[in-house]
């Protein structure tokens, strides 16, 4: 269950895990888990885990399916990104949902300060940018975002979202 895939591009270094999160194949994820496929396995280039591409995709099966698995809901990518970075990007408030019930730290940072919040507020998902404010997300922490210090709050404005920043 835990061969990888040895081919040019993207997918290289993947497993089926990773296939079938990236697609949303709850039945092949729990066929994976069955046969003792490892949960926690990362793409070499990126240091991506099937949580991180189920929540990215929005596949709230599979999301539910690896963490009743045990998959951990704190490991990150290679640029510090964890699976609520890639949901809150995404615009997936349903699978925000999930990790936030799991346990999942809704204002963990990446690497260089940005937390879901921020990537929310810079991806236009004003939706998940309301949604982590109600589940206790900070939305006035400062990151260096594009050289500047920025709350979420603040990028909400600057893109757009006015709706948002005066919630």
């Amino acid at each position: 269950p835990d061969a990888v895939v040895r081919a040019e591009g993207d997918v290289c270094g993947a497993t089926a895990m990773h296939l079938a999160a990236i697609s949303g194949n709850a039945v092949i994820i729990d066929s994976l888990i069955e046969a003792g496929g490892t949960v926690d396995s990362v793409v070499p280039q990126n240091g991506c885990a099937p949580l991180y591409y189920a929540a990215d995709n929005g596949h709230s099966d599979v999301v539910q399916a690896l963490l009743a698995a045990g998959a951990d809901l704190h490991r990150t990518s290679a640029t510090g990104a964890s699976c609520v970075c890639a949901a809150a990007r995404s615009g997936h408030t349903d699978v925000l949902m999930l990790l936030a019930s799991a346990g999942a730290d809704l204002d963990m940072p990446m690497d260089n300060g940005a937390t879901p919040a921020h990537l929310a507020a810079m991806a236009g998902q004003s939706e998940v940018l309301v949604t982590l404010h109600t589940l206790g997300a900070d939305v006035d922490r400062v990151a260096l975002v594009r050289g500047e210090e920025q709350t979420p709050l603040k990028l909400a404005q600057r893109y757009g979202q006015m709706e948002t920043a005066e919630s």
